[in-house]
C-alpha cells in the first residue's frame, strides 16, 4: 500500500530491484492496464515517443507504480471525452515522461504543496474528487530514489495539468530499446545535476543502499567505487585518491567516525590535501551534526536522502571554492 511504501521510504528500507527497463514498453503496458478506466470516461489516450533511447537501469515495478499513480490521477481529474497524452522523450543523458490531461487544472498557489503528504486539493483547487493522499508524494520519492525528479505544471483551473518525470540514463552503452516534449516556459523544473566525472568513494555496509547510491551517482556522471566498510574504503583511497568520500556512519566493527579519523590523521602526517567527506546517518539532531563535523566530516546528510540535495552537496564540497575550511 502507499502508506506502507511511505513508511519504508521514511526508514530508508525501500529497496529497488534494478534491471534494464524498456520505457516505451513500460508506458504502453501501463496504458493497457488502465484501458477500462479510460473507456469508462470516454477518454482518448495518446502516446508520443521521440529521441534515441539510452540504457536505463531501474526497478520496473516501482516505475510502473509511478506511472499508474500519475495516469490514474489524470483519469480521475479529467472530464469525460477529454484527451490524455503521454509524451516520452529520450535525451542524451535523461528520459522524460510527461502525463498531460485536459482536466480541471491546479491553482498556482497549490503547486508548491502538490507533493506534500495528504495534500487536500479541494481546499486549494475546488476539485470535486478530494485530496491526492500519498500518491504524488510516493511518485516524488520513487523518482528521486532512481536519481530523477518529478515536477507539476498547470496554467490554472480549467487548463489541465502536466506531470513530468525525469530519469537519468546511462549513455554510451548498447540500447535495449528503440522509438515530444518541450518544457513550458513557466515550468518549475529541477535540472538534473552533472557530477562531471568526479571520482567518488561510497562506503555503505548495506548492499541495497550501496548499489542504489552508486547507481544514482554514476547516472549523474560520477566515477564511483564502492566499499563495504572501513578496511575496503582505506584500500580504495590508498589505490587512488577520490575527489569526494561519501560514508555511512553506522557500520559493523569500525564505523564511519573511525574511518574519517584515520583519514584525517594520515593527511596530517603526510601534509596531504584534505579529502572532502560527507557523513550519511539516520540521525539528524543538532548534536549528531556537531559530532560528525568534530570527527572530521565536512558535511552531515541525514537519511532518508533527497537525491538532488546530496548531488548539490557533492558538487559544492568538490569545488575548492565551496569546501568548508578545516578547523
Amino acid at each position: 500500500s502507499d502508506m506502507l511504501d511511505m513508511s519504508r521510504m521514511d526508514l530508508g528500507k525501500l529497496h529497488l530491484e534494478l534491471e534494464p527497463v524498456d520505457l516505451t514498453e513500460l508506458v504502453r503496458d501501463s496504458l493497457d492496464v488502465l484501458e477500462s478506466l479510460l473507456r469508462e470516461k470516454s477518454l482518448q489516450p495518446s502516446l508520443e515517443v521521440s529521441g534515441t533511447p539510452q540504457p536505463l537501469m531501474a526497478d520496473r515495478a516501482r516505475l510502473q507504480q509511478v506511472l499508474w499513480n500519475l495516469l490514474t490521477n489524470a483519469v480521475k481529474f479529467s472530464e469525460p471525452g477529454g484527451r490524455l497524452t503521454v509524451l516520452l522523450r529520450h535525451g542524451d543523458t535523461a528520459a522524460t515522461i510527461t502525463v498531460r490531461d485536459e482536466g480541471q487544472g491546479i491553482k498556482p498557489e497549490f503547486l508548491p504543496h502538490l507533493f506534500d503528504r495528504f495534500s487536500q486539493s479541494d481546499a486549494a483547487t475546488n476539485r470535486r474528487h478530494g485530496g491526492l493522499g500519498l500518491g504524488l508524494s510516493i511518485v516524488q520519492q520513487l523518482a528521486e530514489l532512481h536519481g530523477g525528479s518529478v515536477t507539476a505544471h498547470s496554467e490554472g483551473l480549467g487548463h489541465g495539468a502536466a506531470f513530468v518525470v525525469t530519469l537519468p540514463t546511462r549513455r554510451g552503452q548498447p540500447a535495449a530499446v528503440a522509438p515530444l516534449f518541450s518544457d513550458s516556459e513557466q515550468a518549475r523544473h529541477i535540472e538534473p545535476l552533472n557530477l562531471a566525472h568526479l571520482a567518488i568513494v561510497v562506503v555503505e555496509d548495506d548492499a541495497d543502499a550501496r548499489e542504489i547510491l552508486g547507481m544514482i551517482l554514476q547516472n549523474h556522471g560520477a566515477a564511483v567505487r564502492l566499499a563495504t566498510g572501513y578496511e575496503q574504503a582505506l584500500a580504495l583511497i590508498d589505490e587512488a585518491m577520490p575527489d569526494v568520500l561519501v560514508s555511512d556512519i553506522g557500520m559493523p566493527g569500525k564505523d564511519g567516525y573511525d574511518l574519517i579519523r584515520e583519514i584525517r590523521q594520515r593527511e596530517q602526517a603526510a601534509g596531504a590535501p584534505r579529502l572532502p567527506a560527507i557523513a550519511l546517518t539516520a540521525f539528524a539532531r543538532a548534536q549528531d551534526v556537531d559530532t560528525a563535523i568534530a570527527h572530521g566530516f565536512d558535511v552531515h546528510c541525514a537519511k532518508p536522502l533527497r537525491v538532488h540535495d546530496l548531488l548539490a552537496t557533492i558538487l559544492r564540497i568538490a569545488d575548492p571554492a565551496g569546501r568548508p575550511t578545516p578547523v
